[in-house]
This record gives C-alpha cells, structure tokens and sequence, in this order.
C-alpha cells in the first residue's frame, strides 16, 4: 500500500468524522448564536476552512459564560473576538475581549484543513475557559474587597456596656487667695464606658492653714460634686482623661469664724468650686490603673475669715491642683 493511499484515507476518514459530528451537534440540541466574532485573515485562508472554523468556533465559544470584568457597567456583554492569521510558518489564535488581548496561541500548519479547524476550535476554547476562571477569580476577589472595606468604614455601634469605677487619689492644691496649700484624700466613683466616657461621683476632705491671720488657724473644706470626663488612647497601655467638675463644699473652722451678708458670724459656711482637669493614667492590670493629675479651677463663692475685728482674710480666686492615685473597674 503506497503511502499516498495512506495518507488520502486518514484526510478522507477525518473529514467523514468532522462532517457526522456536525451534523450530530445539529440535530441533538438547536445551535444559540454565540456571543463572539471570528475574523479569518486572509494569509490563514489557505490553510484552514474559512466555514468550517468559524462554525466550530462558535459552537465551542457558545458554551462558555464568561463573566463581566468587576468594574465593568451594568450593560449586554460586548462578543468575544476571535482572530486568526498565518505567521512564519503556524497559525497564530488570539482571543480578545473588551478591547484587551486575553490569550494568544500557536498552532502548527501540519495536517487536513478540517482537522486544522477543528484543533483551531479546541484551542478558542479552552483559551475561553481560561478567561472565565480568571474573571470568577477577579469578581470573587473583588467581592471579598468591598466587603471588607465597608466592614472598615462602618461606624463603630453606639454600645450602653458600662462598668463600675473607683478612683481614690491624694490632691495637693495651691489656693491664690489666701496664699497656701490645701491637702487631702478624694475619691471618685461612677460608670465608665466602652468607648471611654465616665461619669464620676466624687468627695474629698481639704486642710489648709490660712498663714494671713494672727493665729494662723486651720480650715476643713468638705466637699462633693460631679466630674464628668472622656479617655483618650495614647498608647497600648495609658491613657489620658480630660474632664470637668463642680462641686458644692461645707467649710469649717474652729478657731474662727466666717462672715456672711447678714453679718451673723459662723463658724461654718457653704462655697462651691468649677474648673477643668486631666490624668494620664498607665493600666498595670486588667482591672487598675495608675495616674496622674492636673486640674485648674476657681472658686464661685467667696469666703471671708475673720479672727479679730482687724484681723480678716477672703477665700476665693484661682486653685492649682496636682494628684496621684489608683482606679480599679
């Protein structure tokens, strides 16, 4: 058998398969246009068949849904094209979509023109296939993006989580009028809550001597108020609480007496007190913290001290105040 015969018969024998599976996938299901174009160069002509490849092409392209890039506009999807010419000796496919080169390939010029159509349409394929799992990949990425991205840009939920706060300190105050010191303990007790807001309680017990006077006597202010506040983070572990507070005091002395408008002398008044303060504050566990005050405030009531007829002394302007102390929550 000459090899001629050989090779007529493998032409004649895939060209009768090619021809009962197209007539096979013409009968088994009706064939839907395919969303792509197919451009045949006329350099590509010779070696394969013009019909025959834009058929098969369509076919394979037609069972292929290739999903719209993330951020494409909500509109028909545009055909795939498909083109195919002749270069240095093999067939070159490129596959395009949207305006962007998606895949290219190359072929070898060897074999019939049906069966070179055939591979040619493979090839469209599975460059298609590709395509699609790269765009599922995209949009699923894309996906995962934006919804982390409004998870980040989502404001924080308003939470009523409070818990129970005690602040015992001790407070060096300097008094502008008179001129000295007031010492004592204060201790502060309300809520705090999860985004850094408190709302204290708070009572503290004073002395000061009043150097102005003869006898220098010792005055006792007792006083309770409000002093509310909020936290800002500084570090990993500290913190600094900016706040203000009022209060009303009960001040007594009893080695003199105090003058009020109707002239009765007591030995007991009342006054109150306004201002402004901050703390940094250090946690050391999980349940204390450490800290550091400042404050400035003034009095809005003043007093006048009186020991003898000549011998008086006013309490009231600026107070410089200082603390240390502990808070557990």
């Amino acid at each position: 058998m000459s090899p001629s015969f050989v090779t007529y018969s493998r032409g004649l024998l895939a060209s009768l398969v090619l021809s009962a599976s197209l007539l096979a996938a013409t009968w088994v299901r009706p064939v839907h246009a395919a969303p792509s174009v197919v451009i045949v160069q006329p350099n590509a002509e010779g070696a394969i068949d013009r019909a025959i490849v834009m058929r098969l092409v369509q076919l394979e392209l037609s069972d292929v849904e290739i999903p719209a890039p993330p951020e494409a506009p909500p509109r028909a999807p545009p055909p795939l094209f498909v083109r195919i010419f002749s270069d240095k000796g093999q067939l070159t496919i490129e596959l395009w979509d949207r305006g962007e080169l998606q895949g290219q390939r190359h072929l070898s010029l060897q074999g019939s023109a049906a069966l070179l159509a055939r591979r040619t349409a493979l090839v469209c394929g599975d460059m298609a296939e590709h395509l699609r799992e790269k765009r599922r990949i995209e949009v699923r990425n894309f996906k995962r993006q934006q919804a982390r991205l409004a998870k980040q840009n989502q404001s924080a939920p308003i939470t009523l989580r409070l818990s129970p706060t005690l602040w015992p300190e001790m407070t060096a105050q300097y008094w502008a009028e008179p001129h000295g010191f007031a010492l004592g303990p204060r201790l502060s007790a309300g809520l705090r809550g999860a985004l850094g807001a408190d709302l204290l309680l708070f009572t503290s017990a004073l002395s000061t001597r009043v150097a102005e006077l003869e006898q220098a006597p010792w005055i006792q202010w007792y006083e309770a108020g409000l002093r509310p506040g909020y936290g800002l983070r500084t570090g990993t572990f500290s913190n600094l609480r900016l706040g203000v507070y009022a209060s009303v005091a009960i001040v007594h002395s009893g080695e003199a007496q105090f003058a009020t408008r109707d002239s009765v002398r007591s030995r007991e008044t009342w006054s109150a007190r306004a201002g402004i303060d901050a703390a940094w504050r250090w946690r050391v566990s999980s349940h204390f913290e450490l800290s550091t005050g400042l404050e400035l405030g003034t009095l809005l009531r003043r007093v006048q001290l009186e020991q003898a007829p000549n011998s008086h002394a006013d309490l009231g302007g600026v107070t410089l105040g200082a603390s240390v102390g502990i808070t557990a929550f």
